[in-house]
């Protein structure tokens, strides 16, 4: 592939009336004169076209040699870097308004686009050699091209089929689960009050204050615009497109052909449970596409080593750890390959120079993973609370649980549904990508690897292998998407074993690839979960039907897409997303609890009760104090004005920021719960079963004993009370 280099000057023009535009948009905004859908639709649009110019422009100075899928895979980590990094700083001086953001980021794009680097200027080191057997697999027939021009194809076809999942099953599925629990409710909070204050969580799971922010900054970035969620349910949509090419250019790495990395990506994003996150605000395919986007690069450096390289493979690290609390297993051992490469490739220049690239990766992971850590650290004495930390039995830093065996195995979410994970049962997590394709292609790499001196895919393989294990035996519970980058992982390996097989005729791979990867795609259930006999007929369908349609257009469109093609589809994308927005948005907020209801019966009354109290306080903000309930962010009602506070029974306050120490619940105290009720001004109680245990929190009984509280909506599983000041 080869690299991509539009003209600077048009960049640079580009960039400043992008950035001449959001500075008055950031005006229209503090004024009050961008708001509703329509312009929050306009201002999310406008910054982030803002954000990947900036990006971009960055992105050609230091790497303007490198193929086109990695400056994509560059881009879109830069642009994150300047979410975080934006977020964290403005947050940290509470100053994280959405006005504030865009004058800033204004700023950076009206900064001139710097001189692309020489190669001696990016410390670049010469290529190592390759042998004919690694410059490819080669092989003949409708997938053999020695170059990839045609991915818009596949990306075509992956968003076909991601739309027509989104109106067949998940158009308006609710962000249910960690979404209104704890990813969303922290962004409530940061746009109410432009500081990275964390809400604790009234039952349940008392660690997400804790976790690292850097994908809910990301989600900010898509709430702020519209104080509302109506576009968060996406936030993992680029990372989609992030993990593709990482699949893609970690495939090209190991040496499989260029047909053969795009079957891969194909396969990785087809996967059932991947597909799941299309819709959900969630950030397991965000971490995914970090972890797969490091691996390649790590690859990459390895082969053609530079310091923009080496620097971007500690950036995708760092975020890595900064997305998720799991990601530090992974991250510890990549970042051990990550050094070994930089001893290898730069120890003829000598160990100071081995030592400066060390510290500059060191001191970048921590600048944009150890956010969450250092305050957990400075806060509460403990960079991993509330986990205690234990030498021998004995406590060594303070945490709220021990994470030991037996506390592993009793935790509700330790076990693994293994069966669902090989393919059986009523929907296979995976479809049935393991044991047809990953098992035996990975027997075939690791015997066949040795005799064809390819150590690249041995590692692959044993990295999967050296995961999986992390996964069961290092992270305290376990759930299928915690396995999305090992999935990645195994799918490369395993097609370069069954290449093998077939003697690098790659058409056979894609007769297999192809109708496994619309089985998965198909795997997915209409309705709620239940498998129904469209499913079926549908699966049917799609696989006889849309086999045909991709060989038909690989062997016809193949290596005939141009950037100008791309670029007028991109901007036709684009029109359209702007004439169906205003119905989509309406459609949306029409229907929202409606559908809420239907698709989320474990929640029973509560969708309708949300409902009632964005019609109460529509016109009117409340502040509410919550017990018992996870499920918090449908509370801050339209325009997330509304102030949902969790009052423990002993009348703390909860809350976790600089200078603010989480206090775990201590012993009830009606008078001195009654006395925090009173000033904070509350209005409403809104009160559940204890999402941990069942039971009703002791609250419930001391406000119906009290005259100070009014019955408004009595249900089996919620009771929402009135304040009155009596």
């Amino acid at each position: 592939m080869k690299p991509f280099r539009p003209p600077a000057g048009n960049l640079n023009l580009v960039s400043l009336i992008l950035a001449a535009l959001t500075a008055v948009a950031a005006i229209l905004v503090w004024s009050g004169g961008l708001s509703g859908s329509r312009g929050g639709f306009a201002v999310f649009v406008l910054i982030t076209a803002l954000l990947l110019a900036a990006a971009w422009r960055l992105v050609l100075t230091f790497g303007n040699d490198a193929p086109w899928d990695i400056q994509a895979i560059d881009v879109l980590t830069v642009a994150l870097v300047i979410i975080v990094v934006l977020g964290l700083v403005l947050g940290t001086l509470g100053l994280l308004w959405l006005p504030v953001v865009m004058l800033v980021l204004a700023g950076i794009g009206a900064c001139p686009h710097p001189r692309p680097l020489s190669c001696g200027e990016r410390g670049e080191k010469p290529e190592l050699p390759l042998s004919p057997r690694e410059r490819g697999l080669g092989g003949e027939g409708l997938w053999s091209l020695d170059t990839i021009r045609w991915p818009h194809a596949i990306l075509a076809g992956l968003v076909t089929f991601g739309i027509a999942q989104l109106a067949r099953d998940r158009g308006l599925l609710p962000p249910v689960g960690d979404a209104i629990g704890y990813h969303l409710p922290f962004v409530a909070e940061w746009v109410q009050s432009g500081r990275l204050v964390m809400p604790a969580p009234a039952a349940g799971d008392p660690s997400p204050p804790f976790y690292p922010l850097n994908s809910s900054l990301w989600m900010f970035w898509t709430v702020a615009p519209f104080e509302s969620d109506v576009v968060a349910r996406f936030v993992q949509l680029p990372f989609f497109v992030l993990l593709f090419l990482a699949v893609v250019r970690l495939g090209l790495e190991i040496n499989l052909p260029p047909a053969g990395a795009l079957a891969a990506g194909l396969l990785t994003l087809s996967l059932p449970d991947v597909i799941r996150g299309l819709a959900l605000a969630e950030n397991d395919v965000i971490l995914a596409g970090l972890l797969l986007a490091a691996t390649a690069n790590m690859a990459l450096l390895w082969r053609k080593p530079t310091v923009w390289r080496a620097a971007m493979g500690a950036t995708l690290l760092g975020l890595a750890i900064g997305t998720k609390v799991l990601a530090v297993p992974f991250v510890a051992v990549l970042g051990i390959g990550w050094l070994a490469i930089v001893v290898y490739r730069w120890r003829g220049e000598g160990w100071k120079r081995v030592i400066m690239l060390a510290a500059m990766a060191a001191l970048i992971v921590i600048l944009l993973g150890g956010y969450s850590y250092i305050r957990n650290a400075v806060v509460m004495t403990n960079p991993s609370y509330p986990v205690e930390v234990q030498l021998g039995g004995e406590e060594l830093l303070p945490g709220l649980y021990a994470a030991t065996q037996e506390w592993k195995e009793s935790h509700p979410f330790y076990p693994f549904d293994w069966p669902g994970f090989f393919g059986f049962g009523m929907r296979g997590l995976f479809g049935w990508t393991v044991p047809l394709l990953i098992l035996p292609g990975l027997a075939l790499a690791v015997v066949r690897a040795p005799r064809e001196r390819e150590l690249k895919t041995v590692v692959l393989a044993l990295w999967c292998a050296l995961s999986l294990a992390i996964f069961w035996f290092v992270i305290p519970y376990h759930f299928a998407r915690f396995l999305y980058p090992m999935m990645a992982w195994g799918i490369i390996a395993a097609l370069w074993g069954w290449l093998l097989l077939f003697k690098s005729r790659v058409e056979w791979l894609a007769i297999m690839v192809i109708p496994v990867a619309l089985l998965n795609v198909s795997s997915m259930p209409i309705g709620t979960g239940v498998w129904r006999s469209q499913t079926y007929l549908f699966g049917a369908a799609l696989i006889v039907g849309g086999t045909a349609l991709m060989v038909l257009l690989f062997r016809n469109v193949a290596g005939r897409l141009s950037a100008q093609t791309l670029g007028l589809a991109m901007g036709a994308l684009l029109l359209l997303l702007i004439a169906v927005w205003p119905v989509y948005g309406e459609r949306y907020e029409a229907q929202r609890f409606d559908q809420w209801g239907r698709l989320t019966g474990f929640l029973q009354s509560q969708p309708q009760a949300w409902r009632w109290l964005w019609e109460t306080t529509g016109d009117e903000p409340a502040t509410i104090a919550v017990a018992g309930t996870n499920s918090t962010f449908p509370l801050y009602g339209p325009s997330l004005q509304n102030r949902v506070l969790t009052i423990s029974r002993d009348g703390q306050l909860q809350g976790y920021d600089w200078g603010i120490p989480f206090k775990p619940f201590g012993e009830p105290d009606r008078a001195a719960w009654l006395e925090t009720i009173t000033a904070s001004d509350v209005d409403y109680l809104w009160i559940t079963p204890n999402v941990s245990f069942g039971d009703w929190p002791v609250e419930d009984a001391w406000a119906a004993a009290s005259d100070r509280f009014e019955p408004i909506l009595i249900e089996d599983d919620l009771h929402v009370w009135r304040v009155t000041g009596q």
